[in-house]
């Protein structure tokens, strides 16, 4: 070790507001399962033709040492991937290196895109220490499409994340992109000290994985923008091994890779895109008064305290426990409520866990609530909503008033009962964002209120894929 370290193990906890002790009232002046098949891959080679007809051609032997197909998993998407194209020439090009010049930056447009999730085996691979060749690991992907986002999800164990460089590489195009360089170097001499990383890197992010160092439940544990831009994928075609490299680059400390995952969003090229608005410049800070609330009645259900006390400041009067006896119950949380909700406050599906924003957002409609459900919002997005005069329910992992919140790492989750995925977190939790500023969130947490560091906010929220309900569609 290059030091000595303590590293903080917590343990579940019998209720989600059971550190809810005490508050600050101070109110703040306005303001979607495949069977390996180790000895082939696909080559895809698409043509474009007037009818946007997609060939696949030859089957390539791959020498018996390679890594099998990963597991994959498709979800049918709820939302619309941003993406820009040149609408006059998307479909003239005959082949795939021309079609992809005609991408040009002219507008931004939607296409409905298809999002599937790619993982590797649990894993055991020793990083050797202070070694730059390092290991690889390979994911091989035959479904065709054209890449329009990337996230990555990492899961190493080792004792000095500090010491790590993890780099992810599309064989077909040889785009190579670094995730993760050494995080907390050159600020610290031996970077970020705390143990392993467990981490979905995406674009979208709020911040940089680069400065984190957290102390539970890993040093690296949330959803952060990569160290370089993983957009560099964005139109190649999905269809390629895809490496990922860990290296050591510092003596002492050791480890091994556990997993690593990749979401990829894809489309038909086929597909005519239509034109995204631009929401205009948003104030440095807001404030909604008014938002009232309660304590939870039951150990698990704090997304009905939350959802009935968003609702109340809409002018609806709906019982907690009515609300939460009217939610389905699933194994995924992504369609109902998962587990007890009597239950330890602390894990993740198929135990007690609770549910995620769509089911809820659908009940509360149900009672005539405006409410919509979405995934990988931005932190503008909810600055928009507060600025417009709407509170905004969020899923968080475990944040209180007092800055004591055993924290949830991100990981995926696959039901059993559909083969869907999400993202799932420990210590799930809900509260309503009521205000910000330039370095502040307001927070509506049950009977408390009471306000957290803008930072401190991000890194909690991203864990659960910032998630969040609006009133507005």
């Amino acid at each position: 070790m290059k030091t000595d370290r303590a590293v903080l193990a917590q343990e579940p906890i019998d209720t989600k507001d059971q550190f809810f002790q005490s508050e600050s009232t101070s109110t703040p002046t306005p303001t979607e399962s495949i069977t390996p098949t180790p000895t082939q891959s696909i080559t895809f080679t698409p043509t474009l033709t007037a009818t946007q007809v997609i060939t696949l051609t030859t089957i390539t032997p791959i020498p018996a040492t390679t890594t099998p197909v990963p597991t994959e998993t498709t979800v049918t998407p709820t939302l619309t991937t941003t993406e820009t194209v040149d609408l006059n020439n998307l479909f003239l090009a005959p082949t795939q290196n021309e079609w992809l010049a005609y991408l040009p930056v002219i507008s931004v447009y939607r296409i409905p895109a298809t999002t599937r999730l790619f993982c590797s085996q649990d894993l055991s691979i020793s990083i050797p220490d202070n070694n730059p060749n390092g290991i690889t690991n390979s994911l091989y992907i035959d479904q065709p499409g054209v890449v329009m986002d990337v996230n990555a999800y990492v899961k190493i164990d080792h004792t000095w994340p500090g010491d790590l460089k993890v780099s992810l590489r599309h064989q077909a195009s040889s785009i190579q992109v670094d995730l993760i360089d050494r995080p907390g170097v050159p600020a610290s001499t031996w970077g970020c000290e705390n143990d392993n990383i467990q981490t979905i890197l995406d674009d979208e992010a709020s911040q940089p994985a680069e400065n984190k160092c957290g102390a539970y439940p890993a040093g690296i544990a949330g959803i952060f923008q990569p160290y370089e831009p993983l957009s560099q994928f964005d139109r190649q075609w999905t269809t390629s091994p895809w490496t990922l490299k860990v290296s050591d680059l510092s003596q002492y400390d050791t480890g091994n890779l556990r997993k690593w995952c990749l979401e990829i969003t894809s489309v038909d090229p086929s597909v005519t895109p239509t034109p995204t608005p631009n929401p205009g410049p948003l104030p440095s800070s807001a404030y909604i008064s008014g938002v009232t609330g309660q304590t939870q009645a039951l150990a698990l259900d704090c997304e009905s305290r939350t959802a009935v006390d968003w609702a109340k400041f809409f002018g609806a009067s709906i019982p907690e426990l009515e609300f939460y006896n009217r939610l389905p119950h699933s194994d995924n949380p992504e369609k109902g409520f998962v587990g007890n909700v009597n239950g330890v406050w602390g894990y993740v599906p198929p135990d007690d866990y609770g549910v995620h924003a769509a089911p809820v957002a659908s009940l509360l409609r149900a009672y005539g609530v405006d409410a919509r459900a979405y995934h990988s919002l931005r932190w503008d997005d909810i600055r928009q909503e507060i600025a417009s005069g709407n509170p905004v329910m969020v899923w968080i992992t475990g944040q209180t008033h007092a800055g004591i919140y055993p924290s949830g790492a991100p990981e995926y989750y696959v039901s059993a009962s559909d083969n869907r995925y999400t993202v799932v977190a420990r210590y799930e939790h809900t509260v309503i964002v009521t205000g910000y500023s330039s370095t502040s969130v307001w927070i509506r947490d049950g009977s408390l209120i009471y306000t957290r560091g803008l930072d401190e906010f991000l890194d909690t929220w991203s864990a659960l894929n910032n998630m969040a309900i609006l009133a507005r569609p």
